[in-house]
């Protein structure tokens, strides 16, 4: 599994009620990069997993165009959709699922499965 500081983008929706981060836990935590951490569920997992990667993905690629042919050449181009992007670059990312539910550990594997995103998970069972 990869590590939070390997991570180019993170995103933890932590669903623990015992708990409740500090302001000072949530600055150290967003230390290490491109992390978003918000305290519940969103009401669909793979809806968020797509968003963020084709997001991700079509701002890097409008990045590297502009800094590399440049801005005016181009013009508009296709936005990318996650059906469109290439295996190497489905496989460069990676869903993690910590949790105990395996229900939503299912639908993030089969999620992932079909679209040729790589998967890890840890299951605990408190």
């Amino acid at each position: 599994a990869p590590l939070l500081k390997d991570a180019r983008i993170a995103t933890v929706f932590y669903t623990g009620k015992d708990y409740v981060f500090t302001e000072k836990e949530l600055i150290a935590l967003r230390s290490y990069g491109n992390i978003y951490i918000k305290q519940g569920r969103p009401s669909d997992l793979t809806k968020v997993v797509e968003s963020l990667i084709v997001t991700y993905e079509n701002q890097a690629y409008k990045f590297m165009r502009d800094r590399i042919i440049g801005r005016s050449r181009l013009g508009n181009v296709n936005q990318v959709t996650i059906d469109s992007m290439d295996e190497e670059h489905l496989r460069a990312w990676c869903v993690l699922y910590c949790g105990g539910s395996l229900r939503i550990e299912d639908t993030l594997h089969q999620y992932t499965k079909g679209k040729g995103i790589t998967f890890d998970s840890e299951r605990f069972d408190w």
